[in-house]
């Protein structure tokens, strides 16, 4: 067995070393473009949810303004129920102005008498209904997404959302 001498074991270590930094560089370095790379994919996925929120917020509000014009043509329906159930000598437009149930005149005659109206809150409500309808008659017909979101003016979320409801019933009539 023989002893190595200082140079001889100063000619081993450098390589040695020398890989080694160079291995250890090369980790650093595949680390710091994975941790960039997650983090690309990180924010991506932030956005994402943003919309997908933004996206849900926006059919909430119009979830409530279908359950709001549901509630009222449902007033409207039990009104002209009550009217048709009254005495023949009862006029609709001759309701008091206290009264709960809400009548149904024109509104010229509404107003001459004081008597309640049903109307819809917003016109803004109509026309998000009338997006709806438009984006899910487009997607029926086999139009792109990206296509019935410029039309539409709906987010990507909301027409993704029509087109994920509406693959069962478009694919059961194919």
């Amino acid at each position: 067995m023989t002893v190595l001498d200082d140079a001889q074991l100063l000619a081993l270590l450098v390589p040695f070393v020398v890989l080694l930094v160079l291995v250890l560089f090369s980790l650093w370095v595949s680390a710091g473009r994975r941790n960039r790379r997650l983090t690309h994919e990180v924010e991506a996925m932030r956005r994402e949810l943003s919309m997908i929120q933004a996206g849900n917020i926006g059919l909430g509000k119009k979830l409530l303004a279908v359950a709001r014009q549901s509630h009222h043509v449902q007033q409207q329906f039990k009104a002209i129920k009550d009217t048709q159930s009254q005495p023949a000598s009862s006029p609709v437009g001759n309701a008091s102005p206290k009264s709960s149930t809400p009548q149904l005149v024109p509104k010229e005659e509404a107003k001459k008498a004081k008597v309640d109206v049903v109307v819809a809150d917003d016109d803004s409500e109509e026309d998000t209904l009338v997006q709806f309808d438009t984006a899910q008659t487009m997607l029926r017909s086999g139009a792109q997404i990206d296509q019935v979101i410029r039309s539409t003016g709906l987010t990507r979320s909301e027409a993704e959302l029509i087109l994920l409801l509406n693959q069962p019933s478009m694919n059961a009539r194919q």
